[in-house]
């Protein structure tokens, strides 16, 4: 239920999909979300 609603939030947040990895190297994709606290430090700034 969760997944459906955080989809359609992301979509209309508009946020990028994942990244495909290389064909060489597909452990080394490291994928950066920041955290709530760090949106704030962006707003307050």
């Amino acid at each position: 239920m969760f997944e459906g609603l955080r989809t359609h939030v992301l979509r209309l947040m508009r946020v990028p999909p994942a990244p495909t990895p290389l064909l060489g190297a597909p452990n080394s994709v490291r994928i950066f979300r920041a955290g709530d606290n760090y949106y704030k430090l962006r707003l307050f700034g």
